[in-house]
């Protein structure tokens, strides 16, 4: 049954993605969307696949941003490297975002959340917050999906 396949989504609590999202400086939250986009993929959503492509680039991209943040520390005055630090924070920012807003789509098309629902996905918080606020609703409807089964 479709709807068994959102607890497949769950991963861990929204805090605790931010707090090791903020810890390694953004990487953490590229290996959960990474996990995350097989099983957004898996759903029956008639939407093309986020793909394995999209998220292997967010991945580099976030490690080497990484890189160049470090570097750039280590050599302020550096304004080229400055410059493509910069660039590269925001390339994978913009790719964290899109995914955001594919994930949403997906879920939403999958399980057929409407507009107006207690479950569907709003796009202005995934704009605001993206990978948290997908990982914090996708476990808000798996908390209710789950109080409903208790009490049937």
């Amino acid at each position: 049954m479709q709807e068994n396949r959102i607890i497949e989504l769950k991963k861990q609590g929204t805090l605790e993605l931010l707090v090791l999202s903020i810890l390694t400086l953004g990487i953490y939250s590229a290996h959960y969307i990474k996990e995350q986009t097989p099983k957004i993929d898996a759903l029956s959503h008639n939407k093309l696949n986020i793909g394995n492509a999209y998220v292997e680039l967010l991945l580099y991209l976030s490690y080497i941003s990484l890189g160049t943040f470090i570097f750039s520390l280590v050599s302020p005055e550096n304004m080229m490297l400055n410059l493509v630090d910069s660039l590269l924070s925001f390339l994978v920012s913009l790719l964290s975002l899109i995914w955001g807003f594919k994930a949403r789509n997906r879920v939403n098309a999958a399980f057929d959340f409407h507009k107006g629902s207690d479950n569907w996905i709003h796009g202005m918080w995934t704009l605001i917050f993206s990978q948290f606020y997908f990982n914090y609703k996708v476990n808000s409807i798996i908390e209710s999906y789950e109080s409903n089964q208790a009490i049937k």
